[in-house]
């Protein structure tokens, strides 16, 4: 009984040291991603500076994800 016991233990702080390892990536994949998110909104806000506001046109993303092919023609 007192196997099963200790087996059992072990088995649970293996998964504990699985499921923390994976907490580790996570956070350092989330880190890796907030810092891209921070340097892409730095890279919009330096552009937005640099083109003339009444140059600015609003193009609507397409539902699908992808460049409608008059946007390419009619930069």
């Amino acid at each position: 009984m007192e196997d099963r016991i200790t087996a059992r233990a072990a088995e649970l702080i293996e998964r504990r040291d699985a499921i923390t390892a994976q907490l580790r990536e996570h956070t350092n994949t989330r880190v890796q991603l907030e810092s891209a998110y921070q340097q892409i909104c730095g890279a919009i806000a330096v552009l937005e500076e640099l083109v003339p506001s009444d140059e600015i046109t609003e193009i609507e993303p397409s539902p699908n994800g992808q460049v409608e092919e008059e946007e390419m023609a009619n930069p």
